[in-house]
């Protein structure tokens, strides 16, 4: 989902990012967890300068099916993802990468690469 992603995006550079999502309105069933985790179809994270926004978007309109929803900013070694007011995940690059590494996922892709 969304908040993994972002967070293994992270820590190469350790740039992560200040996201801000918009809530669901009442009708729509998703928690915001749901929203972190949950994975679906045809979803693409974008990162560019501000400058180039506007092309993204444009190239997106051209292609015709491709919806651009900008939710936050780069930021220099924290990871930081709200919805409205709820802030979900305030961390740092580092412990999230700590906390990752000692996943079971992690540790069954090592177990398989060794």
């Amino acid at each position: 989902g969304l908040a993994v992603a972002l967070s293994r995006a992270s820590f190469e550079n350790s740039v992560g990012a200040e996201i801000r999502l918009v809530p669901y309105s009442e009708s729509r069933p998703y928690t915001d967890v749901c929203r972190l985790f949950s994975e679906e179809a045809s979803q693409v994270i974008v990162s560019c300068s501000r400058e180039q926004v506007e092309s993204v978007k444009k190239i997106a309109n051209e292609v015709g099916f491709v919806t651009v929803i900008e939710i936050g900013n780069t930021q220099r070694g924290r990871l930081h993802i709200s919805i409205g007011d709820h802030v979900l995940i305030n961390s740092t690059v580092t412990e999230l990468k700590t906390r990752f590494a000692a996943a079971l996922e992690s540790l069954l892709a090592e177990e398989v690469t060794a």
